[in-house]
């Protein structure tokens, strides 16, 4: 005698209906990886941009040493000084992102992004109004230092926006903006030392900066997913608190609407 068995059942878990949609469709707008290659593109271009400028301004003073030691005219040892003033910059690219790398862990990109390149903006309008060897080379050195930023955070940018197996073309794009500019920075600081004297190298730097900071305060998104997932858990659990607070008072004002009603009868 055959017996036939029904098949079986399997409980499911209990399910929001279109919760799948909305925790997938979250996922999507959280996760950097996701998003599509228009929103990831202008992004590497902006992180190759400001990687550009940082070593672009390293070279561009080097044409006008001999106008800067005319204008100061240190009492001694002039063309030591002079060529400290072009290599103090690259020594600040040492120092600073050492305390930068970890501080993009904690706090995401973004912030730390703009808060050097906004400090860069300032020291590099400081090197143009110096008044003192001494000065210029203090202030170079601290462009330098958050000058470094896009060295330690580009990469890690375009390391947040690609898989490894999709890295390789976003970030030969990203390292063109390392060849091009020790390549530019000569020419363009001479025609500028040429034209304009050597202040302007430092007032056209600045202009190109504060693009720079344009770009990064206003189209640059925070890429780093951890700091994307923490700052949305902080959000809905707000909205979530929003939502328990109007509960409950919603419920309040029920009871004493029942309790005005009960009286009344």
């Amino acid at each position: 005698m055959s017996h036939t068995s029904s098949p079986t059942s399997v409980t499911k878990p209990y399910n929001i209906p279109g919760q799948d949609d909305v925790e997938s469709q979250r996922e999507s707008l959280t996760s950097p990886q996701l998003w599509p290659d228009s929103k990831k593109w202008p992004i590497v271009g902006l992180a190759a941009y400001c990687e550009c400028l940082t070593f672009l301004v390293s070279m561009m003073l080097a044409p006008s040493v001999p106008q800067v030691l005319q204008t100061f005219r240190p009492s001694g040892g002039g063309e030591a000084l002079g060529s400290f003033c072009v290599t103090v910059y690259i020594l600040g690219f040492v120092l600073g992102p050492i305390a930068l790398a970890p501080l993009t862990d904690l706090y995401g990109r973004l912030g730390i992004y703009r808060l050097y390149i906004t400090l860069y903006l300032c020291w590099t309008v400081a090197c143009a109004r110096s008044s003192s060897l001494e000065t210029l080379i203090a202030f170079r050195f601290l462009a330098g230092c958050f000058g470094g930023a896009p060295m330690a955070i580009g990469r890690a940018v375009v390391a947040d926006l690609y898989a490894p197996e999709s890295r390789p073309g976003p970030m030969a794009f990203y390292s063109f903006g390392t060849i091009m500019g020790p390549t530019l920075g000569p020419v363009l600081g001479g025609m500028i030392n040429g034209n304009l004297g050597w202040r302007w190298v430092f007032w056209v730097a600045a202009m190109l900066a504060a693009l720079a900071a344009a770009g990064l305060i206003f189209f640059l998104p925070e890429t780093h997913h951890p700091t994307i997932e923490a700052r949305n858990r902080t959000e809905r659990r707000e909205n979530m608190g929003r939502r328990h607070y109007r509960l409950d008072h919603l419920e309040k004002a029920d009871g004493d609407c029942l309790e005005d009603i009960s009286r009344a009868a």
